[in-house]
């Protein structure tokens, strides 16, 4: 049984489809990432509106970082937009390249959850759309998903 909401499973079967992979889903509840194989960690994020600058809060990049180096693995972050674009962004390859993620503090909702309107200040960076090394899977369409 999955733990991942029916969004990210989507993005998932899309993303392996799209960029020739295979990952298994996390079998932990609160695990920081999503889904992995031998080679890569991989964060899932459904977005609700297009931003050339998508956010990355910095407690999931340090874990993800610190476990993708400790296993030998590629720390990759994968968002989807409205757009229906899919998104990679490889977080260890723009580390070495001394990416700047422009880290701030900043009021954000305390959690993703449907209701949940309370906001808290958390630790976030950026990852850049059009950033060169930006792997874009574009115009494939949306499957209907139950958020």
């Amino acid at each position: 049984m999955s733990l991942m909401k029916d969004a990210e499973i989507d993005i998932l079967n899309q993303y392996e489809e799209y960029a020739k992979t295979k990952l298994e889903h996390s079998k932990y509840e609160y695990e920081k990432f999503d889904a992995s194989n031998v080679f890569q960690l991989v964060e899932i994020k459904d977005r609700e509106a297009h931003y050339d600058s998508l956010v990355i809060e910095f407690d999931k990049f340090a874990y993800n970082r610190t476990l993708a180096i400790l296993e030998s693995k590629e720390f990759i972050y994968v968002n989807r937009t409205p757009k229906g674009n899919i998104y990679e962004f490889n977080i260890s390859k723009l580390i070495k390249n001394r990416y700047n993620f422009r880290w701030e503090w900043r009021m954000m909702p305390k959690t993703s959850k449907f209701g949940n309107q309370e906001k808290v200040n958390k630790y976030v960076g950026y990852v850049d759309v059009k950033h060169p090394e930006t792997r874009i899977f574009k115009n494939k369409p949306l499957k209907s998903v139950n958020i």
